[in-house]
């Protein structure tokens, strides 16, 4: 009877983590292939007649063209594909959660108005609300940017949440999409304080149950009804 008890505790263990699959506290929001289309429509994506506008992986500053250095445009509180800046995967390949990476770890370098900068972050990515049906809150309040050859404390770390929308249920192999808004501050040349925004698509990598756990759960399995056999 005993040996059952424990057997059973083992097997619900196991098998639990295969029920209502949630996304994993430590897992890798990888960053996907950048996909792109032409301004306009002018043109295809590697031959545009004016500039290509990033629509996978990118961040967004209300107000600044990132196309035309150092030229204000007007803030409507909208995110105009103009506004985009196309961001490359970095060392670690995307967000890890609950990690620190520090900068070129998150994404490689890119421009905006004439200065080089990163994403990185001040405190990990935690998981705030997760329903397991693909809706994921993130805490980002760590997240953050080096601009200009200097580690940056940006304001609009306070407080900001990252919205994970999954294509199922957010478990390995998921696709996703993560969207955070935040407010710039009034520094290194902005006039006011500016809605920011940060799109990342991919998929996402979260370790597995091993397969020798599931063959050992297997094993109490047979091994629970050899007992009750032989009991009988």
């Amino acid at each position: 009877m005993k040996l059952c008890k424990i057997s059973s505790m083992i097997i619900a263990l196991v098998f639990s983590n295969n029920v209502n699959a949630a996304l994993a506290s430590n897992a890798t929001l990888l960053m996907g292939s950048q996909s792109s289309h032409c301004f306009n429509d002018l043109g295809m994506p590697g031959a545009c007649t004016d500039y290509e506008i990033p629509d996978s992986n990118y961040f967004a500053v209300d107000g600044m063209n990132a196309h035309i250095i150092n030229t204000n445009k007007l803030e409507d509180g909208v995110f105009s594909e103009e506004e985009r800046v196309g961001i490359e995967t970095g060392i670690d390949g995307g967000i890890i959660l609950g990690a620190i990476q520090d900068v070129g770890y998150i994404d490689s370098s890119w421009v905006f108005n004439g200065g080089t900068g990163n994403h990185y972050t001040r405190s990990p990515i935690t998981i705030i609300s997760d329903d397991n049906a693909g809706n994921v809150i993130l805490d980002m309040s760590g997240f953050t940017v080096w601009w200009e050859n200097e580690y940056t404390p940006l304001d609009f770390v306070k407080n900001v949440e990252g919205t994970l929308t999954c294509g199922s249920a957010c478990d390995n192999g998921d696709t996703f999409v993560l969207e955070a808004r935040a407010i710039l501050p009034v520094t290194h040349g902005f006039d006011n304080p500016d809605d920011y925004l940060f799109h990342m698509e991919g998929t996402i990598s979260s370790v597995p149950v091993p397969a020798a756990i599931w063959l050992f759960g297997s094993g109490l399995i047979g091994l629970v009804g050899f007992a009750r056999r032989k009991k009988i």
